[in-house]
This record gives structure tokens, sequence and C-alpha cells, in this order.
């Protein structure tokens, strides 16, 4: 029974913050924009036929444990297939976690309010949907049954369990709280009950094994190294990178203030990017004094599971691969944990004790400091993206869907994983030139790190053949200020017109937009007007002539160039003649049996071919159609073709030659 309005607060104050933390969280949740991690959790779910199909991506391409995917799974199987849908799950979980911990956690209400508004649990694990809330949320459900260890022994075994599932991160910390339950039940083994303590190993050991078949060698093979022991075979600057990573961390994840710019986010912060302008010493030292400073505030028995917890946090990005800011909050997370244990057990001692109450003031002002500056880097997030689009995926998507037919146009993204994005709100299928297939969800095994800008248009124009209109995306460098393509060449030489629209200006830097459009229609009423030439079987011999390694031989209507050597080619026998100085389009309609290149080399009045004066395209095995523009040039005499790698015959049905229009 309340008896007066102190009791009625002190009941009421966690539906109180949590409600406040709900109402903000839906403010910023309805403005900020998935970005390519969030949809690609999505499509792990989404684009599996079957759940075993599901763990099997997961395995492959994954990189992670399976908790936030089954649930994404589950969901767009099960209730909706709306990509939005993710962020109601998520706001779900770490809503959940807020409350518990503003009820049950042991720190005054002024400590626990400022760290639910911190960065990371206000804004990396609430407003971004990532599998990290799961892993946060079990966390704090071990911290609350540990109170009572002894009568939740299986409770925190599942506990445990389920908290390795939420994230490689947090499955780090489920083995360093699993040695602390088993070393503290050891010691009291004549008191606890010994069939829940051997329930509870079994749970999870099962739990650990579980994790290790998930992830299988994906976390020893990165961009960053090959294996987990490569650290002896990399070259010192490569180690010094890993070094300066890890330290970085650190202070990004105690003082995760942001750079007070638009591209804030996965770049150094406020505090790292200004010691970095001097020694690395200073960065060095400093995120050595954070790291150990759990050592004058937690007590002894909860400082060595937060040590090891720590330190197979940062063997990640020292061994591994490269980790960013919301991977080292949890360095933050497992402190807030072991201190929140460490208050519990009011016998323990510090590791290091001194006289009177100062590790109790030690630690009072160190939490007051790390938490206020998370405060404040969680309303600089707030302010950025509430006001610009955390990514600009969302919004090319909807200018897609508002300018042309989903359904029927094709739409080529470069690079694959900026793209996704779009493909996730679009709900459809993508050309990937990394991968060189139609997908929704981006395959990290058998992908091509990178295409060249020639390629990624080569490609995009082969898929013109059979389609009315073929959209080229292609992500932008925003920081740098480089576009993938610069357009102006490459894109014009194979008709593909840039569109007025640009998206440049989202916070993740590498899902900014340029579009290219290829029109078949407007194409062919702006370069078509008229035909010069029409070459085919019944008078090709006339106009081309045979130079190397090849002949001519008229087969069921079509001109079967044989070949005979590894450098066929052939060259017109025609000066190319322009009307009133202006360029000429040339057309080649070819069938071949397997792929390769082929390039046209422009013949010059003094006989000489030069790579520097040529086009190449890319030979699809089947049909191809392909325009060349013929720049007006008073020197040019002919057309040299030239078949680079195409070891087989092929067949050319025809070739024209337009007249520009312009």
């Amino acid at each position: 029974m309340i008896k007066g309005k102190s009791d009625f607060l002190e009941k009421a104050y966690p539906f109180i913050i949590t409600v406040i933390f709900l109402a903000l969280s839906i403010i910023l949740i309805t403005r900020h924009e998935l970005w390519r991690d969030e949809v690609i959790s999505w499509h792990f779910g989404s684009e599996s036929s079957s759940f075993v199909e599901f763990m099997n991506i997961i395995k492959v391409d994954g990189n992670n444990t399976l908790g936030w995917f089954s649930i994404l799974y589950f969901i767009s199987h099960f209730i909706t297939d709306n990509i939005e849908s993710m962020k109601i799950a998520h706001l779900v979980i770490s809503t959940i976690s807020v409350f518990l911990f503003l009820k049950y956690a042991p720190f005054n209400k002024v400590i626990k309010i400022i760290f639910v508004f911190g960065y990371f649990p206000f804004y990396e694990y609430s407003i971004i949907s990532r599998n990290y809330a799961l892993g946060v949320l079990f966390i704090v459900i071990f911290c609350i049954l540990y109170k009572n260890k002894y009568k939740n022994i299986i409770l925190l075994g599942i506990t445990l369990f389920l908290m390795g599932q939420g994230s490689v991160l947090s499955f780090i910390i489920s083995i360093a709280f699993f040695l602390m339950l088993i070393f503290e039940l050891t010691i009291d083994w004549k008191n606890i009950n010994k069939v829940h303590f051997l329930i509870t190993v079994l749970i999870v050991i099962t739990g650990i094994f579980f994790t290790c078949w998930q992830l299988g060698s994906q976390e020893a093979i990165s961009s960053m190294s090959t294996s987990t022991v490569s650290v002896f075979n990399r070259i010192i600057g490569e180690n010094f990178k890993s070094v300066k990573n890890v330290s970085a961390g650190i202070i990004d994840a105690y003082i995760p203030i942001p750079q007070f710019i638009l591209n804030y986010w996965d770049r150094d912060r406020l505090i790292t990017n200004f010691l970095s302008k001097y020694s690395f010493f200073y960065t060095f030292l400093l995120s050595l004094i954070l790291f150990i400073i759990p050592v004058f505030i937690v007590k002894r028995k909860k400082f060595f599971p937060c040590l090891i917890a720590s330190m197979g946090i940062i063997f990640i990005p020292l061994f591994i691969r490269r980790c960013y800011s919301r991977h080292f909050g949890h360095l933050v997370i497992i402190f807030i944990a072991c201190l929140w244990l460490s208050n519990m057990d009011k016998d323990d001692r510090y590791l290091i004790n001194f006289k009177s109450n100062f590790n109790r003031i030690f630690q009072n002002i160190f939490l007051a400091s790390i938490l206020i500056a998370s405060l404040i880097a969680s309303s600089v997030a707030f302010y950025f993206d509430y006001k610009y689009p955390f990514s600009n995926g969302k919004y090319v998507a909807q200018y897609i869907e508002e300018n042309f037919n989903k359904d029927s146009i094709i739409i080529v993204g470069y690079q694959d994983y900026a793209v996704e994005t779009i493909s996730g709100y679009l709900d459809k299928d993508i050309y990937y030139p990394n991968s060189k297939n139609f997908k929704k969800l981006v395959s990290w095994a058998n992908r091509l790190p990178t295409v060249s800008p020639r390629d990624i248009f080569s490609e995009a124009y082969h898929l013109t053949i059979k389609n009315e209109k073929v959209l080229a995306v292609i992500h932008f460098e925003a920081p740098n200020g480089t576009p993938v393509i610069k357009y102006g060449t490459i894109p014009e030489s194979f008709f593909f017109e840039k569109m007025d629209v640009e998206f440049t200006d989202s916070i993740v830097c590498t899902e900014n937009y340029y579009l290219y459009l290829f029109d078949n229609k407007k194409f062919s009423e702006n370069y078509l007007p008229g035909i010069v030439y029409k070459i085919d079987q019944s008078n090709f011999q006339q106009y081309f002539r045979p130079m190397n390694e090849c002949e001519f031989i008229v087969e069921d209507g079509y001109i079967r160039v044989k070949v005979y050597g590894n450098d066929p080619w052939f060259e017109t026998t025609f000066p190319i003649e322009f009307n009133e100085n202006k360029s000429m389009l040339a057309l080649f309609d070819i069938d071949s049996f397997a792929e390769g290149e082929f390039e046209i080399f422009f013949k010059r009045s003094n006989g000489d071919y030069t790579a520097n004066d040529s086009l190449k395209y890319h030979i699809y095995k089947g049909n191809n159609i392909f325009y060349i523009e013929i720049p007006y040039s008073e020197d040019l005499v002919g057309l040299r073709i030239d078949p680079i790698n195409v070891k087989s015959d092929f067949f050319i049905r025809e070739i024209k030659l337009y007249n520009s229009k312009d």
C-alpha cells in the first residue's frame, strides 16, 4: 500500500523514466533510416526459404551469433515483410533492458537516468537495430538473477546461453560471467544444489559449442587478417594499426563524444581526433588509464571477470578485424555490469583498498565523468540523426518507386554492400557486379572486392538489350568528396545519362549515391535518326577483311568469324564518312560462345593502332548488342575489331552505322 508521495515516486520512477525513454526513442526512430548492417540482418531472415537455409547463410555470411537474426527470420516469415518492423522489435528489447536496469540496478537514481540516456544504451543499442541490444538485455537479466544465485542457478545458465546468442561480444562476456559463476559456486560447494550446478554447466558448455559451430571460421577470417594468429605474420605497421584501433576504441567507449560534423559516425571521436594531432603516446596512455581504472572501482571477485571480458573484447580488433565504437561500447557495458555485481556484495573488498571512502568517491567521480560524456554524445547523435539522413538508401528507394516502374526497371548497384540498403527498402533484387548476379542479400563469399568502372557499366549496358530502362546506382564516398565513377567518361561511353538528383548528405558516408539511367526509348529517339550503313551476311566482306588468325564464313544467315588462334582481328575496308562533322554511332549485334573482351581501335591516317585510341567492351556468352560512339575526326579512316581472349568462333548478326542527331 502506498503511504505517501515519496513511496509513489519510488515505485513509479522506473515506469516514468522508461516512458520518457520510449517516447524519445519513438521520436528519433521514426526519423532514423536503416543502413546496410541493419538491412543485411533483415535479409538473413527474409531471404532464407527455410530455417536450414537460414542457418547455413548465418554460418557462411553472418559473422555473428544468430539470436537477433532468428527473431528477424520469425518476423519476416510469420508476421510481416515490412523491413521497418525490425525497429519495433529492437526498441521493445532495448526498452525492457532500460526498465529492468532502472528497477533493479543498485545505483542512485541520477546515475541510472544518465546511463540509460547515454550514447550506447539510448542510441547505438536502441535506435540502431543491430544484434547488440539482445546481448545487453541478457546481461541485465543475469545481474538481476545473480543476487540470488544459489536459487537461480539453472536460470543463470539459461541466461548465459541466451547471452551468448546476442552477439560475439556478449558471447565473450557470457564466458567471463560463466567462469565467475563456476568459481563462486565451487567455493561454496557444500551449500549448492549439485544437480542444478551440473545442469547449468551442461547448458552453458552446449551454448559455447553451439556458438563456435555457428561462427566457424568467420571470426578468424577478415579483410584485416587471414587468421587469428596472423599478428605474427603481419608487418610491424599492420600490428601498430591494430594497436591504434584498440587504443582509440577504448577512449571512444568511455568518452564517446563525436566530432560535431555530419559524418561523425564510424570516425574518430572528439578526444581521439584531438589526440591524433600529437604523438600516439598520449592516445595510448589515456586508453591505458581508462582500461585499468576498474582496479580501483570494482571489487576483487568481480574485477577478474571484468578483466577477462575486456581482454576478450579487445582481442578481436587486435588479432582479427577492425572494430568501431559500437563494438568497444561493450567495455562500458561489462564495466557497469561488474560494478552492479560488485555493489551487491557488501562483504567483498576492493583489489586496492584505500583509507576512508576514497574508493567510493573515486567511483562516483569516474562514473559521473564518463556518463556525462556519454549523455553529451547521445544528444549529438540525436541531433544529427533527427536532422539528417542516417543513410540515403531509403530516399533512393522512394525516388525509384515514385519515378519508375519498380517491377520492370533493372537496377545495377555498386558497391554491393552500400546498395543493399536500397534493395531492402525496395524489396527488389539488384544486379551486383561484385558477384555477377541479381540478389538482395550480399554474400561475402566468392565476391569481387572491387570492380572497375568500365566493367560496371559494361555489365549494366549488357542488361539494356532486353530491358527498356536500366538504372545504375553508384555509391559516393562523401568524406573525400570523390565519386566512385567520374561522370563524363565511362558512363557516357555506354550512353548512361547521369540523373540530376543526388543523394549526398547522409551520416553514413558510404551510403550516398549517384544515379545513371539508360532509357532505350530515349536513346533511340536521340541517337538513332537514320542508318548510313547496314552490314550483314549479304555485304559483310565488302566492308570488312580478316587480318589475323580468323576468316569469315556465311552460315545460317549470319557471319561466322572462324577463329584460328589467340589473337584474331579484322578491320574495315572503307573510310568512315561523317555528316556535317558530327559523330556517328555503330551498332554491333554479336552472338558469342564464350565470354571475352571486344576492343574497337580507331584507325588513323598514319596507320598506327594504340591502346590509348580504343574502346573496350565486355562480351558475354550469348547475344550481345552494344553501341559505340565514333567521334568525328578528320584523320579517322577506319576501325579495327579485336576480340580479346575470345578463343572460339562467334557470329555477327549485323553491324549498323547511324548519323548522330546532335
